[in-house]
């Protein structure tokens, strides 16, 4: 596990700036320091503040959930990629930069978004 306490004071990766993150476990110890560098630690994710990552009432959340696994680029979009990267090197023995790149294909080839649409018709709930 890899145990965050986000820039800003998010219980999560951000894009705000230096974050703190803590292997646990068999973590890679890697992992933590690129990580706690959030948006420093790759190219291509840019700097954003906390409340660019602010939500809403379930409509705009389910709104704003699909507009990040169509991959509409924002900063919402950028935070996503950075905490799935660090799920995937804590999972994996990938080298973080790897993991981003993992994550953006993800989204790119819509295979985050069929994991939604199936969760919804499984739960036949809505999003």
């Amino acid at each position: 596990a890899l145990v965050v306490h986000g820039a800003g004071g998010a219980d999560e990766l951000t894009l705000a700036g230096t974050q703190r993150a803590q292997p646990v476990g068999a973590a890679p110890k890697g992992a933590a320091s690129t990580f706690a560098r959030g948006h420093e630690g790759f190219s291509g994710l840019a700097k954003a503040p906390v409340e660019a990552l602010a939500g809403g009432d379930a409509v705009k959340n389910a709104a704003l959930l699909r507009s990040v696994l169509a991959g509409e680029p924002s900063p919402l979009l950028d935070a996503t990629l950075l905490n799935a990267a660090a799920a995937i090197a804590v999972a994996s023995d990938m080298d973080a930069s790897v993991c981003i790149e993992r994550a953006t294909e993800s989204v790119r080839r819509g295979n985050a978004e069929r994991v939604l649409d199936t969760w919804v018709r499984i739960t036949g709930g809505a999003a």
